[in-house]
C-alpha cells in the first residue's frame, strides 16, 4: 500500500520504525474511502509525529492523551495535524491499541467525552476548545451544588451562575460565555446527564452602534481601487464593487442585489432598494 501511494518516497515511511503502523493505517485510510492526496498527507503527518516523539514506541500501544498532545503543534498546518491525530486515534481504537483516558470523576469523565464531541464531531479549532473547555470547567466547579450535582441542575442555578459570569465580564464577553454554557447543557441534556432545555438562556444584547465605528484611512482606499487593473470585465466589477462602498457608502447586501435595470443609462442614475 505504501509503495503505492508513494512510488518515490515509499522507503522512508516503509523503513521508519513505524512501517507496520503506518502501512496498516494507510489500509484502514483506504478501507474508510478517502482520497489519495489528503491520505498521503495524513501518512506523512503520522510519520511526522510518531518518529519526533519518544513517548511512542513501534508494535505497542497508544496512550489517548500523549497522542493529543503530540499532534498539537504551531503554525499554519496546526488544524491539519489537530484532524489528523483524531483520525489517526480512530484507526488505533478500531485496532484495539489505544489506552483510553482513566478517571473515576464522573464529572471529568463527561469534561472528556464533551471535549471528544467538540473535536471529532464538531470539528472545533484549539482555540474554541480552549475557550468552551474553561468556561465548561468553570461552571462544574462554581455553578453546580455539590448535593445534586447535573441531575438535579435547575434554571435558577444557572441563572446564579450566568449573575456571577456578569459580574466579572463585560456584555460581548458574557455573550461568549452564555454560548458556550449553552452548548454544553444542550449536550448533557440530549445524552442524559442533566434535564432538557436548560440551554434557554437569555443573552445580553449587544448593539453594533454602541462602540466608535471605524473605517479605513482614505489614502489606503485609493491605494486600494488603484491597485485593480481593470482590463477584464472580471477586473471592472471588482472595481464598482468597491468604489461604490467606498464613494457611495452601499453596503454588500445592497450592492450583491443590484441589477442591469438598476442603471438609467440616458439618466446617468444608479436605483439603490
Amino acid at each position: 500500500m505504501l509503495q503505492d501511494l508513494f512510488p518515490r518516497d515509499h522507503k522512508r515511511y516503509e523503513e521508519s520504525r513505524f512501517g507496520a503502523e503506518l502501512e496498516a493505517f494507510a489500509s484502514w485510510l483506504v478501507a474508510q474511502g478517502h482520497l489519495r492526496h489528503p491520505l498521503r498527507l495524513h501518512l506523512h503527518r503520522v510519520r511526522a509525529v510518531l518518529e519526533g516523539c519518544d513517548r511512542f514506541q513501534a508494535k505497542r500501544t497508544f496512550k489517548e492523551e500523549d497522542l493529543r498532545q503530540a499532534f498539537i503543534v504551531l503554525g499554519p498546518s496546526a488544524d491539519e495535524y489537530l484532524c489528523t491525530g483524531r483520525i489517526f486515534t480512530r484507526f488505533l481504537a478500531a485496532a484495539d491499541r489505544l489506552v483510553r483516558v482513566e478517571s473515576s470523576d464522573a464529572l471529568s469523565l463527561l469534561r472528556h467525552r464533551y471535549h471528544q464531541y467538540l473535536a471529532e464531531v464538531r470539528g472545533f479549532s484549539t482555540q474554541s476548545l480552549r475557550q468552551h473547555g474553561a468556561t465548561v470547567a468553570d461552571f462544574l466547579s462554581r455553578g453546580l451544588t455539590p448535593e445534586r450535582g447535573l441531575s438535579g441542575l435547575t434554571a435558577a442555578d444557572i441563572a446564579a451562575f450566568v449573575q456571577l459570569k456578569s459580574q466579572e465580564n463585560s456584555r460581548p464577553s458574557l455573550q461568549h460565555v452564555i454560548a458556550h454554557l449553552r452548548a454544553f447543557l444542550r449536550y448533557c441534556g440530549e445524552h442524559g446527564e442533566a434535564s432538557a432545555g436548560l440551554d434557554l438562556i437569555d443573552t445580553p444584547r449587544v448593539y453594533r452602534g454602541e462602540l466608535p465605528p471605524r473605517a479605513l484611512d482614505w489614502t489606503m482606499v485609493r491605494r486600494l481601487l488603484a491597485s485593480i487593473r481593470r482590463r477584464s470585465p472580471r477586473d471592472w466589477r471588482d472595481y464598482v464593487v468597491l468604489h461604490l462602498m467606498a464613494h457611495y457608502g452601499l453596503r454588500p447586501c445592497e450592492i450583491a442585489a443590484l441589477r442591469l435595470d438598476a442603471v438609467d443609462w440616458e439618466a446617468g442614475m444608479l436605483t439603490v432598494d
